[in-house]
């Protein structure tokens, strides 16, 4: 990827005196914020594989979210749409992990839940967000070596239309790289899934993903934005590892 700068707007968060915001007529009916330790570490032979967001519209349970060990700053990036590089706040957002349910009406809509979860950070947090530009470093994803990538033949259908609880999937095995592998039955559905081995790295397996799903995926890992500039518009199966930088920790 090439490096160069991109002027783009920051979200600047502090825990004071809170300036004007949402509209605070539109809340959860009931919401729970909880503080945990650590990320649930629940995969074993030394993986992490960390449980995501849950519920909420466009899900099997819209009147209910479910976001399990999550830091401040994930809530943040769905509550204003915005991506990690774009918010500036205290070293916390990033170190305290919560547990945060919360209940709705059924037909509630994305932009009204990113309202509750901004009057939910006011709220419980006294967080207060004021807007600005600044100017960043960014990566631009271009194609070196054309040719290399495959086109997906994922079917995008439910595998279970008849039965809508199936059995939970076979934990990971390791493989001969040394590094952890999802079982088929999660990297066969189109999405992008990431699976960790301690003291080693991290595998990245794509299924029916164009370069923009992943350049988007990027831009939350590394500490900077990733633009598409493949000009690649089909979607694509691949696998990705690496690991973070042995000098200050970041991704490379």
């Amino acid at each position: 990827m090439r490096t160069g700068f991109l002027a783009a707007p920051m979200l600047a968060f502090t825990t004071f005196a809170q300036t004007p915001g949402p509209d605070k007529s539109i809340t959860f009916e009931v919401a729970s914020i909880k503080p945990v330790p650590l990320p649930r570490f629940d995969v074993p032979l030394g993986g992490i594989f960390l449980r995501g967001p849950s519920g909420g519209p466009g899900s099997k349970d819209p009147g209910r979210i479910s976001y399990p060990a999550m830091t401040l700053k994930n809530i943040l990036m769905t509550a204003y749409d915005v991506k990690n590089y774009q918010i500036s706040g205290p070293s916390w957002l990033d170190s305290e992990w919560f547990n945060i349910t919360a209940t709705m009406p059924p037909d509630t809509t994305k932009e009204q839940l990113q309202i509750m979860l901004q009057n939910l950070l006011i709220d419980r947090f006294k967080m207060s967000v004021r807007r600005e530009k600044s100017e960043l470093p960014m990566y631009s994803l271009v194609v070196t070596k054309p040719g290399k990538l495959k086109e997906s033949t994922a079917n995008s259908a439910p595998e279970h239309p008849d039965n809508p609880s199936p059995l939970p999937p076979p934990p990971p095995k390791m493989g001969p790289d040394g590094l952890l592998v999802l079982p088929a039955a999660l990297t066969s559905r189109p999405g992008i899934s990431m699976l960790m081995t301690l003291g080693r790295g991290v595998r990245l397996t794509a299924t029916a993903q164009t370069m923009q799903d992943f350049s988007t995926r990027l831009s939350n890992l590394l500490d900077r934005p990733v633009i598409d500039n493949t000009g690649l518009t089909a979607k694509y199966d691949f696998a990705l590892t690496f690991a973070p930088d042995p000098n200050d920790g970041t991704w490379r």
